[in-house]
């Protein structure tokens, strides 16, 4: 079982030898990559449709899975009982409704390492995980199909006292001085950019947006005014 980039970044986050889950797990393929590779003894698919879990069914029992890779229906952390998992996964989707599902069971998040892949809405993701309690202790980027990807890994407990944006823009990577975080902060003051001009453009302001949008631009220059000079 070979896995995309993005995948594989999400699988190194995982707790070696513990149980873990994976929400939303479409073809089950983290899942079997944890059991084949020997990071995980069990893990729990969960899928809130059923012809995902069927495909996913599928696929486990080609591997020969079935009594390793558990497939079970339900919404969010529903699935779950406290204590059966180390870790859980939850990618592909907008970071509101990956803050909806922890929300939705904190008896379970708060006792497991969160592994989130949002599409979009980071930055929201992260002030909501740190405003409930949550510390953001690694973060990565994967570079896959010419689309940056951002890996967001927290567990219950205090983050050190920063700044909002700071944190929105994720707190980790803004330590980084490599190639990747570059392109990535490029890119975010672009799209800063331009939500920034629309708000300037509407009829009726949101003077609190405005501000708030304008802070963050403010400081992603000033991160990219003082980034390291690539030597050639």
């Amino acid at each position: 079982m070979e896995l995309t980039e993005r995948l594989k970044a999400l699988a190194k986050h995982v707790i070696t030898g513990e149980p873990a889950a994976d929400i939303g797990t479409d073809h089950a393929k983290l899942p079997i990559y944890l059991v084949i590779h020997n990071i995980c003894p069990k893990v729990i698919a969960t899928d809130l449709n059923e012809m995902p879990l069927n495909h996913a069914q599928s696929e486990v029992r080609e591997y020969g899975l079935l009594e390793k890779i558990e497939l079970r229906q339900g919404d969010g952390l529903s699935p779950l009982k406290p204590g059966e998992v180390k870790s859980v996964v939850i990618a592909g989707m907008g970071g509101n409704t990956i803050a909806r599902i922890i929300e939705g069971r904190p008896e379970i998040a708060r006792e497991v390492r969160l592994i989130l892949q949002p599409m979009t809405d980071s930055y929201a993701l992260r002030l909501k995980l740190v405003s409930r309690g949550y510390r953001i202790i690694a973060e990565e980027l994967v570079e896959e199909k010419s689309r940056l990807y951002e890996v967001i890994v927290a567990e219950a407990g205090k983050m050190e006292n920063l700044d909002k944006v700071e944190i929105g823009l994720g707190p980790v990577l803004l330590k980084n001085r490599d190639e990747l975080t570059r392109k990535y902060l490029t890119g975010q003051k672009e799209k800063y950019r331009k939500i920034l001009i629309n708000l300037q453009k509407a009829q009726v302001k949101d003077l609190e947006k405005v501000r708030e949008i304008s802070e963050i631009l403010n400081y992603l220059k000033e991160v990219l005014k003082s980034w390291p000079i690539r030597r050639k």
